[in-house]
């Protein structure tokens, strides 16, 4: 087993640029706590819980959803990353920031799930999707960072980077826009409600390097790497790197 405990997320971004982490509780309440801020400020619409990642998880039956509350983060203005555990088994909202009810409208932020894999779409400028299909039941990280000067998006899996391109904002109103976890808009996508479950829901005012980004996945839950079997490999060692956050097997003798 190659992993190791990389302690609180303060540990990898900057405190200043710590917004939320909402790692689900033990207790059934109607909002989550962060664990940023000691606030009771994930605020729960339908969402209920189940076993998780780490603990319990948030459960989204397709009609419910979760809302950060007095959340200082302007996407038009600033970069973010976003991130979170999922399972499910169709396609759907992840995180959105968007009016909070009605239509799709341009300038409207979403990641979400469509065929399966992970996408990021900024309404009338186009999307960005790529990886594996993640609708497995299986529990994954995703996250994706953005930075708001060029609309560089940048998309990962389970740690690692599956797309990049380029999605700037074409300057429409984004008054009244709203983030939220588990759904998007009336009309989009064409999955906008998330089925499934949700553990350890980060927002950071910051698009976090490709190389803490696995680091995120690995200090919110369970590691990325849950073992290696090897045969033919007498006298081999396993060796641990970067203050034990990657592993490398050498042959025997080198």
């Amino acid at each position: 087993v190659c992993s190791s405990d990389l302690g609180d997320l303060t540990d990898l971004v900057a405190a200043e640029a710590l917004l939320g982490l909402w790692p689900v509780g033990d207790e059934a309440t109607r909002a989550e706590r962060n664990a940023f801020t000691g606030a009771e400020d994930l605020r729960l619409d339908g969402v209920t819980w189940r076993r998780g990642v780490n603990g319990r998880a948030l459960d989204f039956d397709g009609t419910a959803a979760a809302w950060p509350e007095d959340l200082e983060l302007d996407l038009e203005d600033d970069d973010a990353t976003i991130a979170a555990w999922i399972q499910t088994t169709s396609d759907g909202t992840v995180f959105a920031d968007a009016r909070p009810d009605g239509e799709w409208v341009p300038d409207g932020i979403t990641l979400f799930l469509r065929g399966g894999q992970l996408t990021f779409d900024v309404g009338w400028v186009g999307a960005v999707d790529g990886g594996p299909r993640i609708d497995d039941g299986a529990w994954h990280h995703v996250a994706a960072t953005w930075h708001a000067g060029d609309g560089e998006v940048r998309l990962f899996v389970d740690g690692v980077r599956v797309a990049r391109g380029e999605l700037p904002l074409e300057g429409e109103s984004r008054r009244r826009f709203r983030p939220r976890f588990g759904w998007t808009n009336e009309d989009f996508p064409e999955t906008p409600r998330f089925s499934g479950y949700m553990d350890g829901l980060a927002l950071i005012a910051e698009a976090v390097d490709d190389d803490r980004v696995a680091d995120l996945a690995a200090a919110g839950a369970e590691p990325i790497v849950l073992g290696t079997v090897v045969s033919g490999a007498e006298g081999a060692v396993l060796r641990l790197d970067d203050e034990g956050r990657s592993c490398t097997l050498e042959a025997a003798g080198e």
